[in-house]
């Protein structure tokens, strides 16, 4: 009777400190085309996360046995980066997955359920097949919203905007080991123009049905400001004409008549394009 007692007060403990250690340690970071993803420890103590699991439906393996880059150790102080080698063609079990598509991160091998749901992040084209709805049932991602891969040389970065799950990811620049950047501010930053333009995050985001945010250009040109869908299928065109030096142009975006979802809008001028996200929650 002592024994089973004790048995029963360790498995009622144990799962209390492996959750508090999920939501310290999320995904950060997905390069798809280099096949790698950075996990970031965003809490205030040490979490080992040899014996985590990373999983591309069916394919997965633990983060302890995946080749690392740089400096990183599965053992995260707070505030510490890794880097890990992941490729689905190789995993412990032999099964093929594909990184296209969706990445978790669970505590354990209990891919099925959500209580093991440390992580997720669901791309490409909206889905919700693969461990979608069990990231779902954790409150870890909206079944059914995908993230918008980006061009190459970009990443799929976190920013956290305190927003729904998906609502915090963006295409960025791969920043390995390092804080995130996502594509604007890199452009930016390369050219040595940082007011050349500036295209606003949307406020509110999520929202419904209207959204508003502002373009501003430092030379006046001709802009076009359209939006996509997560196939890439232009939707709406918002605006098309000149924007004078120094205007703030406002420019909303109704989207009565468009089904919930990630949606990606997009200015274009001579000089520059930038990207931005929204989320449509109804």
């Amino acid at each position: 009777m002592r024994f089973l007692l004790l048995a029963l007060v360790v498995v009622f403990f144990a799962p209390e400190s492996v959750f508090a250690q999920a939501d310290q340690v999320r995904i950060n970071e997905v390069n798809v085309a280099d096949n790698w993803v950075e996990l970031y420890n965003a809490g205030n103590e040490t979490v080992d996360v040899s014996n985590w699991w990373l999983c591309s439906f069916p394919a997965y393996a633990t983060v302890g046995s995946r080749t690392v880059f740089g400096d990183g150790s599965p053992v995260l102080d707070p505030g510490a980066y890794l880097v890990v080698e992941w490729d689905p063609s190789r995993n412990e079990d032999g099964n093929t997955g594909t990184l296209d598509g969706e990445v978790g991160l669970y505590l354990s091998p209990s891919f099925s359920s959500s209580d093991a749901v440390a992580d997720y992040l669901a791309y490409g084209v909206a889905q919700s097949s693969g461990r979608q709805s069990e990231a779902a049932g954790a409150g870890e991602w909206t079944l059914g919203a995908a993230v918008a891969l980006g061009e190459a040389g970009t990443t799929l970065s976190f920013f956290d905007n305190g927003g729904a799950p998906e609502a915090n990811w963006s295409i960025g620049t791969p920043t390995p080991n390092g804080p995130n950047e996502d594509t604007s501010t890199h452009i930016e930053n390369v050219v040595d123009l940082p007011q050349a333009f500036v295209l606003s995050a949307a406020y509110p985001n999520p929202f419904n049905p209207v959204t508003t945010f502002t373009l501003s250009v430092a030379q006046a040109q001709e802009v076009r400001v359209q939006v996509y869908d997560v196939l890439g299928r232009p939707v709406r065109t918002l605006f098309e004409g000149v924007v004078t030096a120094g205007e703030a142009r406002v420019v909303s975006f109704d989207a009565d008549d468009l089904p919930s979802g990630l949606y990606l809008y997009r200015a274009e001028g001579e000089s520059f394009s930038a990207t931005r996200q929204v989320m449509l929650i109804k």
